[in-house]
């Protein structure tokens, strides 16, 4: 599973995958556990410590407003 974190200064508004109506957003710093796709264009991922529930955003957004850990990690030091 690949790993996420939402850059700083960024936020990510995902709905959920069940629930589509179901809004909520991520502040910088949450860490993100990427899932498989379903569609190219629709990226799904989980919260990490947050359990199973699903959420999801267009692909691009999450290409733009999140890093991989280690990147995210070498910036703060």
């Amino acid at each position: 599973m690949t790993r996420r974190v939402v850059k700083t200064a960024c936020d990510v508004e995902a709905c959920r995958e069940i629930r589509p109506t179901t809004h909520r957003q991520f502040q910088s710093g949450t860490v993100l556990n990427i899932l498989q796709w379903v569609t190219p264009e629709v990226a799904r991922f989980t919260i990490e410590g947050e359990g199973v529930e699903i959420w999801c955003c267009p692909q691009a957004i999450l290409n733009e407003r999140t890093e991989a850990p280690e990147r995210s990690l070498s910036v703060q030091a």
